[in-house]
């Protein structure tokens, strides 16, 4: 604490400094001052919380010095000094505010009594302002504050543990928490709200409109007011948005009708699915544990896209049934015999076997994984290259959605069949194949044509169509390409107008020596002279 002395008399100054015991009425700065003009310099360049100051001084009184400070709106408390006790210094020095008026011949302990007085008042109201500070921080921070104490109840950045939480709650001005009713400690009920982000009723929504959304159609339906600071954002990522809302045992009462309105709110106004999960009210310290069991149950629910989950203790418990394995082998023949209708109707058959507790976020997994198996395989052995068919962005967005829902899982493996089905047919009419690939060549001469090209056009791998044009056509694929060049060449070195150069660049020959060797390989002469031979005159 800083108190600033004022006395024209430097020895008046010297004794207080030395006499009175600053250290234990908490004051451990002392400034000095032997004018009134000297001290508002002081109070203009730093904090000052009293002031010790003679009434009677050269330049300026005490009086019309406190009068200054009072004038700047500071309440700076206030001990007058002086020889005199004429009735109007006191009048006004109390008018002004000060603390006290005190004799300089008055013995030392009533001076530090008024001192004594003046930190006390100092102190009072550095914890008023301590408290209206607060009240103004809580106003203004009162959501995050919540959002956050919930966040790291959920992480266990808290530890979860009842005094910690306690500690953590009274750290952060949060008293509602953690209160005591007749019949025990507050209980939480986390709720979890999720929703698929694939929608089509949110698709392009910012994260914040999502947000603003849910925090008020959730919040007016379940606590009666818009944008609650009890619910909390945890993901919205991977496909999903997902949300915690704490409920007190208050607000929890008739929670399943209010869940069920909400529902049914989100899907006919909204037209967004939601999922919600909840089990019976915890203590604070099971809060995160609750919340864990909600995700889970909420990652293996791949078969309702809107529903009211509500948990009961033995949700958890194995029923003891193996789940039925699907017969990929069945599927694989299917597959290669061309029934893509009847490879996905066993597909439909099989989950439709399963009881629905069995249908989780590993078997659809594991399903994916053994289903593409199957296709990579059946591909393989009529040399298609999988890339071709499932390389589109179209085909990558199916394949990533597959395991959120038993419907995305279906509509992929309905995808994929038809896919691959239809590349097999394609690659079974080698006539057809070949005459695509002549007509592309025919058509794309003066351009860059490699087998890589050609294989994509008719789904083959590169070299497979190279040895099935080989054999159906008695020429290698480069050479034929380059036939047909040729051919294209003789009908341009027809127009003697044409340049030699231009004829090679325009049948797909970078160079022109290049084009020459080619066309001498072929027919026996140069370009040149073949024009002079074919126009029977010289170049």
């Amino acid at each position: 604490m800083t108190i600033l002395i004022i006395d024209d008399d430097s020895s008046m100054i010297e004794m207080l400094l030395k006499t009175m015991n600053w250290d234990k009425l908490e004051i451990d700065t002392r400034l000095t001052a032997s004018s009134a003009a000297a001290a508002r310099q002081i109070i203009q360049s730093q904090p000052v919380d009293l002031m010790l100051c003679d009434i009677e001084m050269p330049g300026g009184s005490g009086m019309e010095l406190l009068q200054w400070v009072r004038d700047r709106g500071l309440e700076t408390p206030n001990i007058f000094l002086t020889n005199h006790t004429r009735f109007d210094y006191a009048q006004t020095a109390i008018k002004l505010g000060a603390v006290d008026f005190v004799s300089k011949m008055s013995p030392t302990q009533e001076l530090e009594d008024a001192l004594r007085r003046a930190v006390n008042i100092v102190k009072t109201v550095r914890i008023q302002k301590r408290y209206v500070d607060y009240g103004r921080y809580w106003e203004e921070n009162s959501g995050l504050l919540w959002r956050q104490f919930w966040l790291d109840l959920i992480h266990e950045t808290i530890p979860p543990e009842r005094e910690a939480i306690g500690r953590a709650a009274k750290d952060r001005l949060l008293k509602w928490y953690g209160a005591q009713l007749p019949g025990g400690p507050l209980r939480i009920m986390p709720v979890l709200c999720t929703i698929q982000l694939g929608q089509e009723a949110i698709a392009g929504w910012p994260s914040q409109e999502l947000d603003y959304c849910v925090y008020n159609v959730v919040s007016e339906v379940l606590f009666g007011t818009t944008n609650s600071d009890h619910i909390v954002p945890l993901e919205q990522q991977n496909g999903r948005a997902v949300y915690v809302v704490m409920l007190d045992e208050k607000d929890a009462a008739g929670v399943e009708k209010k869940a069920r309105e909400l529902v049914d709110l989100f899907k006919n106004v909204l037209m967004i699915s939601i999922n919600i999960y909840y089990e019976e009210p915890v203590l604070p310290d099971k809060i995160s544990t609750v919340v864990r069991k909600l995700q889970t149950v909420d990652c293996n629910n791949v078969t309702e896209p809107a529903g009211v989950h509500i948990l009961k203790e033995n949700h958890a418990q194995e029923n003891g049934q193996k789940t039925a394995r699907m017969d990929f082998a069945r599927l694989s023949g299917m597959l290669a015999g061309g029934q893509s209708f009847q490879t996905v109707s066993a597909v439909k058959e099989y989950f439709a076997s399963l009881p629905r507790s069995q249908i989780t976020l590993e078997l659809l997994q594991e399903f994916q994984y053994d289903f593409t198996q199957v296709l990579y395989s059946v591909l393989t052995e009529r040399h298609i290259e999988a890339h071709l068919l499932f390389g589109q962005p179209a085909a990558k967005n199916l394949t990533r959605h597959a395991t959120v829902s038993l419907i995305d899982m279906l509509k992929w493996v309905s995808y994929s069949a038809n896919a691959v089905v239809a590349a097999l047919n394609e690659s079974s009419r080698s006539n057809t194949i070949i005459g695509t690939v002549k007509k592309y060549i025919d058509e794309h001469f003066s351009g860059h044509i490699s087998k890589a090209d050609l294989g994509a056009l008719v789904f083959l791998n590169p070299d497979y169509l190279a040895k099935l044009f080989k054999k159906e056509t008695g020429i290698a694929l480069n050479d034929y390409i380059s036939q047909v060049r040729i051919e294209k060449a003789k009908i341009l070195l027809a127009d003697g107008s044409v340049p030699l150069t231009d004829v090679a660049m325009r049948t797909g020959f970078d160079y022109y020596s290049y084009f020459s060797t080619i066309f001498k390989k072929a027919t026996g002469v140069s370009p040149s002279d073949y024009r002079r031979q074919l126009l029977g005159n010289d170049e």
